[in-house]
């Protein structure tokens, strides 16, 4: 006779090979290197205020507007009315990941049968004839759920790139904040294109008229040909965004996050332009979010290629592509909040009374936090 499990069992089997649980000391994760988004986004984690159902308030400090002045006698003073703070807040969002385990399915892949609910039950809810068909269950939930953990931080690790606009009931996403494409305030100059988005404008609006705090610096077709505009657009883009961020101590581009196909660029137009490309930098990186310090870098500043990019494209199909970007990175830019207690909460539900099935739940509560907007900078290199 096989092995019989409840779907009481099966729930606190699941909960037992849940990674968390199991391997306490050393738990089962998927490669970073395969998504240094992720990580990125992950080290900037922290419990954030959940302020009723509207989420954090985030203050950011205009800079002064004031005019100097000079006057004698009865010259008339000029005085500037300002605003010293700007407040913005940003809404929580619930995301739910979900796996339900159809009863025939266990019994196929073990050998064994599954239990409908029964009350009232006596204490001998499992029976197996052997450790062995025991340890086949075990095994086979174990590898379910991993399988689970690890769709669950590819989706994850797209949604953080991503703006909500596919699905307004998920976090607003990187790209929601800091847009990679034409945006509202763009002014053409020689040789590209280059822009600053307000977080929450309204169209038309002059650059002039945002405040410098909200601004982000974009250049779009960069080329990467001899004489191409490429290195241009790199210095302007750090200079802009460091120059615009100044004051924190900790502050200034840490990280270029590329597109394959913009690093290939980078270093075609290296090659062309006689630009030397270290690709063995023997300075620590100045970002450890857990991915190798070898390979590209611009004066310093350590380029990771990203292949997330490469699928954001097949499935958003957009016009100024994410594999052709190069997205200059201050990681006090931005900070991954989690409500209180509200990070990968594992849960199951009750069975289905009409249904002969086992579900499980992981649940998030979470936003991505545009800290300090102005120190975010892209780049896109024409293709």
């Amino acid at each position: 006779m096989g092995i019989a499990f409840t779907p009481e069992a099966l729930q606190k089997i699941a909960y037992s090979t849940y990674p968390v649980v199991l391997n306490k000391k050393a738990p089962i994760k998927a490669d970073r290197r395969r998504m240094p988004g992720l990580a990125l986004f992950s080290d900037s984690k922290e419990t954030v205020a959940t302020n009723g159902a509207y989420g954090p308030i985030v203050k950011y400090q205009v800079q002064s507007n004031v005019d100097m002045q000079g006057w004698e006698r009865k010259d008339r003073l000029l005085f500037t009315e300002q605003t010293i703070e700007l407040d913005s807040q940003f809404p929580f969002a619930n995301v739910h990941h979900g796996w339900e385990v159809v009863h025939d399915d266990i019994e196929a892949a073990v050998g064994g049968t599954v239990l409908p609910n029964q009350f009232p039950r006596g204490k001998s809810i499992v029976r197996a004839d052997s450790k062995a068909d025991a340890l086949r269950l075990v095994d086979w939930m174990t590898a379910a759920q991993e399988a689970f953990m690890d769709k669950r931080n590819v989706n994850l690790d797209q949604m953080l790139w991503r703006s909500n606009s596919y699905d307004p009931k998920l976090p607003t996403g990187f790209d929601g904040y800091w847009p990679r494409a034409v945006c509202s305030g763009m002014t053409t100059i020689t040789g590209g294109v280059y822009g600053y988005y307000n977080l929450g404008s309204i169209g038309g609006r002059l650059r002039s008229q945002y405040p410098d705090v909200l601004q982000h610096f974009i250049w779009l077709g960069a080329t990467a040909t001899a004489d191409g505009t490429l290195r241009r657009a790199l210095n302007t883009a750090r200079y802009e965004a460091e120059l615009r961020s100044r004051g924190r101590t900790t502050g200034g581009i840490k990280m270029i996050m590329a597109g394959r196909r913009a690093a290939e660029n980078y270093v075609k137009f290296a090659t062309l332009n006689g630009w030397r490309i270290n690709t063995s930098p023997t300075e620590t990186a100045k970002l450890d979010i857990g991915i190798p310090t070898s390979g590209l870098e611009m004066e310093g500043i350590p380029i990771v290629i990203n292949p997330t990019f490469k699928l954001l494209d097949a499935v958003e199909n957009p016009t100024y592509k994410w594999d052709d970007c190069m997205v200059l990175i201050d990681a006090d830019a931005f900070t991954l909040g989690y409500a209180g207690g509200k990070e990968n909460v594992f849960s199951s539900p009750p069975d289905e009374g009409d249904q002969r099935i086992t579900r499980f739940s992981l649940d998030d509560k979470m936003l991505l936090i545009p800290k300090v907007p102005n120190a975010v900078a892209i780049v896109h290199i024409a293709p």
